[in-house]
């Protein structure tokens, strides 16, 4: 049987939309002029804000996505520091401010900085230049997309701050490299537009009688996004390890602070490092009842920035080797395990953090549910109790009421 979560999009618009909200707290942008409110704005966007209001209520969402600037946060920096629209707190490029963006955090000779688009973004904007009074010698920019170089670009003490516009049709993730020593460099005001920045919140768990929901939101202009799990009828055991070494499970949606991040994406099922020793390793029991096993690796957030190779074994033999690194993009492993007992992950290489997740798989034996009931709190005279069902197999539960007792 093979796992299969339906997923489907559910798009609402907030009340209030703010096409400035990426832009607020900007401040002295080459050709920027106005003020509304404290906050500086372009005429064409302080024209664009007034339209939108009078017809928040009918415009198309593709028309806003293309319209509104979303502010991109990468979801890894390496050597760089984050300014993140502290009205209190902005550095300087040809003596203008910027509050928004990064700089360097030492003057060693490699910085990179990686922002996840997921494909939604169709173009890109920053700006990039020389910070004031900050080191000068020369560096060189390197732009990868979907770890392809698209461009480069020479950087020096007295250049130009330059005004970059990417197309990023269909790119999954963005990454800025730049190599030179002593080089005081800094990027700001880095909007994407045509998609959203959305966080995501657990907002109703699954379970076997109900749909689970995740929903997104959009910070800047407030359109949220559904994405609903359908109540688990089928029995669909998650692949849990018997046994890690250096490693742990991460199985529970109960505490949406239970999870872990990659590619500035929370995850709630999947196993992760507990050290950063080499050689951790997890081991499942699969009893030769799966012809397939699938699962995703991926390079945690702003951890340790090690390379390392994931080795699977089956049944003893290796099967396949990936390598690993902290700017991968994430990637996606089939293996055919028809006829195996034991698989094996292992990760090597100290200082390394890598995480395994969204593990499915096609089984040669249904499951059936096996609820075992648990009383949660007693029914008493004129209250009713509740009671809950959980299946041993897969872990899916839902409530029930007790009646309440009559005498």
């Amino acid at each position: 049987m093979k796992q299969e979560k339906r997923k489907t999009l559910k798009w609402k618009r907030a009340a209030a939309i703010c096409l400035t909200a990426g832009a607020v707290g900007i401040t002295g942008s080459a050709g920027w002029a106005g003020e509304t409110g404290g906050m500086l704005v372009r005429p064409d966007q302080a024209v664009a804000e007034s339209e939108a209001a009078a017809s928040a209520e009918t415009m198309d969402r593709e028309v806003l996505e293309n319209d509104i600037p979303h502010y991109l946060i990468p979801y890894q920096l390496t050597n760089w520091e984050l300014w993140e629209n502290d009205p209190t707190a902005s550095f300087s490029m040809m003596g203008m401010d910027y509050y928004v963006g990064f700089t360097p955090k030492t003057y060693d000779g490699f910085y990179q900085a990686l922002f996840s688009l997921d494909g939604n973004f169709s173009r890109v904007t920053l700006d990039v230049g020389h910070v004031d009074e900050a080191r000068g010698s020369e560096a060189k920019l390197y732009i990868y997309m979907d770890g392809v170089l698209a461009d480069t670009l020479d950087l020096s003490g007295d250049m130009i701050t330059q005004k970059l516009e990417l197309n990023t049709e269909g790119v999954r993730q963005l990454r800025f490299d730049q190599e030179g020593y002593d080089a005081g460099y800094g990027y700001g005001n880095i909007y994407g537009y045509g998609g959203h920045v959305f966080h995501r919140e657990m907002s109703q768990m699954v379970s076997v009688m109900n749909d689970g929901m995740y929903t997104y939101t959009c910070d800047d202009c407030g359109y949220t996004c559904e994405e609903v799990i359908p109540k688990q009828e089928e029995c669909i055991p998650y692949l849990t390890p018997y046994q890690m070494d250096h490693m742990r499970a991460v199985e529970t949606s109960e505490d949406p602070m239970d999870c872990f991040w990659v590619m500035g994406k929370q995850y709630y099922y999947g196993v992760i490092p507990t050290t950063y020793d080499s050689n951790k390793d997890a081991l499942y029991n699969l009893g030769q009842q799966y012809s397939s096993v699938t699962f995703t690796v991926g390079h945690q957030d702003n951890t340790r920035l090690a390379d390392s190779i994931l080795q699977i074994f089956a049944d003893g033999k290796l099967m396949k080797e990936v390598s690993l690194s902290s700017d991968m993009m994430n990637e996606t492993i089939t293996l055919n395990t028809l006829g195996v007992t034991q698989l094996k992950l292992v990760f090597t290489e100290y200082d390394s953090n890598y995480a395994v997740f969204d593990m499915k798989y096609e089984s040669l034996v249904p499951k059936e549910h096996s609820f075992v009931r648990e009383v949660i709190l007693e029914a008493a005279v004129g209250q009713p109790g509740i009671c809950t069902y959980t299946c041993g197999n897969c872990g899916v539960s839902y409530t029930e009421s007790i009646p309440a007792l009559t005498e």
